[in-house]
């Protein structure tokens, strides 16, 4: 969080827990309530309170996270190729884990090591193949 972003959230928490605790203390104070003491029970209302839907949503938040990186990697474990070993040269299934590109060939017991390449293309607008032909002819 950058200082400017977090000047901003604290002023705003600020402003907000000192107002509602000013308005609690203002309406305390219209049914002949101390101000001063209507002023802090407001405050520590409107703090605990603030402290506890906080925790909370952050738990859920926390919570959904875990759960979500839980699948992915459910997902990915269940990704598998099909690759031969270069001793025995055997057929084994292998996961794909980009962290841990080694496996062990379960016929000859020896260590293989994968190497991953990957391709990227991009879509473009389909041309005429007449225009192709045309330019084909001229040339």
């Amino acid at each position: 969080m950058k200082f400017k972003e977090a000047l901003e959230f604290w002023s705003v928490l600020i402003i907000k827990l000192f107002g509602m605790a000013a308005l609690f203390g203002v309406v305390g104070y219209s049914f002949n309530q101390p101000i001063l003491g209507m002023f802090v029970i407001g405050f520590i209302i409107n703090f605990v309170l603030g402290v506890s839907v906080t925790y909370y949503f952050n738990y859920k938040h926390e919570k959904l996270v875990a759960e979500q990186n839980r699948a992915i990697l459910d997902y990915q474990s269940k990704k598998t190729a099909k690759v031969q070993c270069a001793y025995c040269h055997a057929e084994n299934i292998v996961p794909i884990d980009l962290s841990n590109t080694k496996f062990i060939c379960p016929r000859c017991k020896k260590q293989n090591r994968l190497i991953a390449e990957f391709t990227a293309a991009q879509i473009t607008v389909p041309q005429s193949t007449d225009d192709m032909i045309g330019r084909a002819v001229q040339n």
